[in-house]
């Protein structure tokens, strides 16, 4: 019948051999682009997944033995392929060294470093041998070898200059940026790149600047590569606070060369050099509070987001609300649940990247999980951006003025800030009246693993770390000596640690012969940039509201009388509520309970896994528990929080220096 004529019609002919092969072509392509994509982000656990990809890429490799141009290249493709997934599993193993040397396990990063240069052996991928060993410390072996390739070209111009700027070799280096720099765009003719290859571009300029001790030219491409990468941020970005993206080796080379940039022009160069300025000479201090604001905003703690309520006690999320869209409940409600969505969706993530590649989660089951939770944050940024719409604008703003938020530290004391490049540790000691800048040379990966040495050794009850605290003596010197008489006059000491040290107890340092804390109260903020918050300085508000939660009934974790007896004396000492405990504590209870109130104690089990910051919990009744999103998302302007839960103190330092967790959520909800 002509019904089954055009049902017939209807059924598209099967896809010819040529066709086969430009769909499997085009996968080709997506998988050099992913590598490309690998590289300049190095991350071992994307290195990872792209060679999962093209294995799988590999297995449906068409069989056509045809003529057409599309089926004859075949055979080389696939060869690329092979070079792509040996390569990738020395990347893997590459920046999963680097990731390593980062946080301060070097034994683990000699390893993964030694099967990634094994692996490039095996290959003679020389220009992979020779990148590895310069950016991992083995700069008497990458030199040499880096100026035999370059001399005999078998390095592109690009690879070149990034190679040799990184090993520091002058000479080559100025040749080799000539050489790159002459393959770019005339900017008079055609437009430069923008977006990645943008912020690339610059911030080579940037290192190389700075090796040729030009900190000028150093800071203009620092700031030009940072404002590329902060805007594609503000504009494309899902990652709210930023943390995921700045994530990024190469972005926290950005950062950091722009703070090493701004001490060169202050004149503070060389190793352990330091500079005094008073606060009040802004013309003195410009450059050394230029640099302490560069490695603030390195950790993506967006101003309008940390700010305290306005009038009326409505939060100001808004710094400029638009004319139809003032600050209030609803925009306040807007912004919190924007917060929640955001953590959600990043540990919706979070949790993919550990369970899909091992096959626990099927990828349609994955794209589902990721489509809701893109659906409700799309929903909760929607209203964000009805109600707010300069949440979404500013929320990549540089932090505030840092000397006027340093006129509002208590009187007394002295904010120690520090900020670590691949080779300084940079500090700052901020009172109201001056500003001391120190700087040595020192790779940070050393001073990241005494850092987990001593909070291993803090930690031990058995003995095994042996009598005393070995590393701290060490770090003491680094970290406070330089500082000495700054601590001396102050009689409080507030620290802003960077990456790895901000998990580790400055209090537990020595200072004129006993810890830290013996002698002056020690507290931590995560960035200076909490400084211009109302609540520094201001009494600590506590009342009937605080609330108090303690050993709720878990299905999977054991009682905890101690906390139960902890919440019962802490409620009555408040003069609060009965304390929520057992069956009670359950998470609508406490969300109901918490939300404005002036002291919120926790004291549960608690769980923080590594590698998923969004994931962190405390545990409450019912199998719902307080995460991150939930916590970020309460309003606790003001608020005295304490968590007695186990965990709640872990977090997963960023390489350009946020740690994310259950503290972080506390102050990004305003906690004071």
């Amino acid at each position: 019948s002509s019904r089954t004529m055009h049902r017939a019609s209807s059924v598209p002919a099967p896809p010819s051999p040529a066709e086969r092969a430009i769909g499997w072509i085009r996968l080709v392509e997506r998988i050099s682009s992913l590598v490309t994509g690998v590289v300049a982000v190095e991350d071992p656990q994307l290195a990872g997944w792209v060679r999962q990809l093209t294995e799988r890429v590999d297995q449906a490799t068409p069989t056509g033995t045809g003529g057409s141009p599309e089926e004859l290249a075949i055979p080389a493709l696939r060869n690329r392929l092979h070079g792509y997934r040996t390569q990738l599993l020395a990347m893997a193993s590459w920046f999963a060294g680097l990731a390593a040397l980062a946080d301060g396990r070097p034994n683990t990063a000699r390893d993964h470093l030694a099967t990634a240069a094994g692996v490039a052996e095996q290959l003679d991928d020389q220009v992979l041998l020779c990148a590895i060993r310069a950016t991992s410390g083995a700069r008497d072996r990458a030199l040499p070898l880096a100026r035999r390739l370059f001399v005999e070209g078998r390095l592109t111009t690009h690879e070149a200059a990034q190679i040799l700027v990184r090993l520091g070799d002058r000479n080559l280096a100025e040749v080799a940026m000539a050489c790159w720099q002459a393959t770019l765009p005339d900017p008079s003719v055609t437009p430069e790149p923008t977006g990645v290859d943008r912020w690339a571009v610059d911030g080579l300029r940037a290192e190389a600047a700075l090796l040729f001790d030009d900190p000028a030219r150093a800071v203009w491409h620092a700031e030009a590569a940072l404002a590329a990468f902060e805007e594609h941020q503000r504009l494309v970005s899902r990652d709210m606070l930023r943390t995921a993206a700045t994530d990024s080796p190469p972005v926290a080379r950005m950062y950091g060369t722009l703070v090493l940039g701004h001490l060169g022009l202050a004149g503070l160069s060389g190793d352990g050099a330091t500079m005094v300025a008073p606060v009040a000479d802004r013309l003195a201090t410009r450059h050394l509070v230029a640099a302490l604001v560069a490695a603030d905003r390195a950790k993506g703690l967006s101003a309008p987001l940390i700010r305290r309520p306005g009038p009326g006690g409505v939060p100001d999320r808004t710094p400029a609300p638009a004319p139809d869209a003032g600050a209030g409940p609803d925009t306040d409600a807007a912004v919190r649940g924007w917060l929640r969505a955001g953590s959600a969706w990043a540990g919706t993530y979070q949790s993919l990247v550990d369970t899909l590649p091992t096959g626990a989660v099927s990828a349609d089951h994955a794209l589902a999980l990721a489509a809701a939770a893109d659906n409700t944050l799309d929903t909760a940024e929607a209203t964000v951006d009805r109600l707010a719409p300069m949440v979404l604008v500013s929320r990549v703003e540089p932090p505030p003025d840092l000397l006027a938020a340093a006129g509002r530290l208590p009187a007394g004391a002295v904010a120690l800030a520090y900020h670590l490049t691949d080779d300084h540790l940079i500090g700052w000691a901020v009172t109201r009246q001056q500003i001391t800048a120190h700087r040595i040379a020192a790779p940070a990966g050393e001073i990241l693993a005494d850092a987990r040495r001593l909070c291993a050794a803090a930690a031990d009850t058995s003995g095994q770390h042996g009598p005393g605290l070995a590393p701290a003596d060490e770090l003491a010197r680094r970290l406070l000596a330089p500082f000495d008489q700054a601590i001396e006059a102050a009689d409080r000491v507030i620290v802003v640690a960077h990456r790895g040290l901000a998990l580790m107890p400055f209090h537990l340092l020595p200072w004129a012969g006993q810890p830290l804390l013996a002698s002056r109260p020690v507290s931590y903020l995560p960035a200076m940039a909490m400084l211009s918050r109302d609540t520094i300085g201001t009494p600590q508000r506590i009342g009937a509201d605080a609330v108090v939660i303690g050993d709720p009934v878990t299905a999977t974790h054991p009682p905890l009388p101690g906390a139960r007896t902890e919440a019962a004396v802490i409620a009555a000492r408040l003069g609060a509520r009965p304390a929520l405990v057992g069956s009670a504590a359950t998470v609508e209870a406490v969300l109901a309970a918490a939300d404005g109130c002036s002291v919120l104690h926790l004291a549960s089990h608690a769980e923080a896994a590594p590698n998923a910051p969004d994931l962190a919990r405390v545990l409450l009744r019912g199998g719902r528990d307080l995460t991150v999103g939930e916590l970020m998302g309460l309003r606790l302007d003001g608020a005295l929080v304490a968590m007695t839960c186990g965990h709640t103190g872990r977090g997963v330092p960023t390489v350009t220096g946020a740690v994310e967790g259950l503290t972080r959520a506390a102050f990004m909800a305003g906690a004071a």
